[in-house]
């Protein structure tokens, strides 16, 4: 597992084949607890040392420092993410398959869409086979 911390715009523009966009901000220990299990060994890439250092710190307040195999700085990669166009969406919501990713509290008494499928973040990888 690859958590790429880099900001989305970046992230979009070229990412690292199978990576995930974890981006540095209030809750990233809460969302890497979500995605990474306790013991599990994941990469971290970030735009920058100082960015790496800061969430290293943080990561490590979680007791998840251990299970950095390595933190290194990613400027280029070769994946790109396509841009998404809301308007599709809204004038076409039969055509996606929408993930409702929130929590059972968060998601009780508003439901965004209503033919969305709701799997939790921290079910989302037992329940979706990662390729």
């Amino acid at each position: 597992m690859i958590v790429e911390a880099r900001d989305e715009k970046a992230f979009k523009q070229g990412h690292l084949p199978h990576s995930i966009n974890l981006m540095e901000g209030a809750k990233f220990e809460t969302w890497l607890g979500s995605i990474i299990q306790p013991g599990e060994p994941f990469y971290l890439a970030g735009s920058s040392k100082e960015q790496l250092q800061n969430l290293l710190e943080r990561i490590a307040a979680i007791g998840y420092e251990p299970q950095v195999k390595e933190a290194f700085v990613v400027q280029e990669a070769p994946e790109k993410s396509p841009h998404f166009k809301a308007a599709q969406l809204r004038e076409n919501e039969d055509a996606f398959t929408i993930v409702d990713v929130r929590n059972h509290s968060e998601r009780a008494g508003q439901v965004l869409f209503d033919k969305s499928l709701h799997i939790p973040l921290g079910d989302l990888r037992e329940r979706v086979k990662v390729i």
